[in-house]
């Protein structure tokens, strides 16, 4: 918004940073139903379907494509076993993490043995030197630690230089009854929002886009392009406007393209609440209208009643002789 950005940049921004938002939010624990149903929507929309990237548990990449493949992401072994063919997930390890692995290979005062603890220093100066060390191999247990199999000096050594590294990790999922170590047929299927964080960010560019267009296209006659997706464009119009109030609260330089643009949305706005105030007006009289109708109704009845209940006159000779 400052500079020479233009409306195009500052939309496709304003769409990134929207989307990653409410992708976060719609993946809490106890989300509200209506966060989660407007941000499926948009996955709908966008085409972003369960399971369709290369990367997840049940469409794993091949181990050959470990080079490219990013953390997250999973990888199938190359020999199945009796079960089906295992799929280790790659993670990047920070040194958190890195602390709370477990090393078979440690004597009791938590060292290598001998003949491997002189590779150590080595393998700190290349860490330290920006090298990216092979991923390591993990298992899980069955009570939950991650075991090291292959790995422990790149494990030490990572800790010295405070480096990072990448593993191989190798879950364990119930089967019946017992723990068994993750297989492709074993894997559960990957919602549309896990196969939107597992996304990298370039994979993301087209769908910003996409939905940038969209509202753009919302802008000029309020229809979103499909009905669900209403609710998701007013949040991300109501968001826009609330922003621009801030900055030009305070004076911030704005583009004329980005002034226009929000401009129309105050606009929108305006007409909108005239709109609004007009037909609560329209609503009110009609009430109004009702209330005076079933009144003069009721008025009505009434002397209908009175003129049911008054005696008719007697025009007997005998009334007319004692008059």
């Amino acid at each position: 918004m400052l500079g020479d950005v233009d409306r195009s940049t500052f939309l496709h921004e304003a769409t990134c940073f929207f989307l990653e938002v409410h992708r976060d939010l719609a993946a809490r624990a106890g989300a509200e139903s209506c966060i989660r149903r407007d941000f499926q929507a948009s996955l709908d929309w966008l085409g972003v379907r369960a399971e369709e990237t290369p990367g997840s548990a049940r469409n794993p990449m091949a181990m050959c494509d470990l080079a490219t493949a990013r953390p997250g992401q999973w990888l199938a072994e190359e020999f199945p076993d009796l079960r089906g063919t295992p799929v280790v997930q790659l993670r990047k390890l920070d040194a958190r993490a890195l602390a709370d692995l477990y090393l078979p290979e440690l004597d009791e005062h938590g060292r290598l043995l001998p003949d491997k603890r002189r590779y150590v220093p080595e393998y700190v100066a290349r860490l330290e030197r920006g090298e990216q060390a092979p991923p390591i191999r993990i298992v899980e247990m069955e009570d939950g630690r991650l075991r090291v199999v292959d790995g422990h000096r790149r494990v030490l050594s990572a800790r010295q230089a405070g480096t990072e590294l990448h593993a191989l990790v190798s879950p364990l999922v119930e089967h019946e009854g017992a723990k068994v170590p993750l297989t492709k047929d074993l894997a559960p299927a990957r919602t549309a929002l896990e196969t939107w964080r597992a996304m990298a960010l370039a994979e993301k560019r087209d769908h910003h886009e996409k939905f940038a267009r969209g509202f753009e296209r919302y802008q000029m006659d309020s229809h979103a392009p499909t009905p669900q997706l209403q609710s998701m464009f007013g949040h991300f119009r109501s968001w826009l406007v609330s922003i621009y109030k801030s900055v030009t609260s305070v004076a911030v330089p704005l583009t004329p393209e980005v002034r226009e643009l929000m401009g129309r949305m105050l606009a929108g706005d305006a007409a909108d609440q005239v709109q609004r105030r007009g037909m609560r007006v329209a609503r009110q009289q009609t009430r109004l209208a009702a209330m005076f109708t079933s009144s003069q109704q009721e008025s009505a009845a009434n002397d209908d009643l009175d003129s049911d209940s008054d005696p008719e006159p007697d025009s007997s000779p005998q009334s007319r002789e004692r008059h």
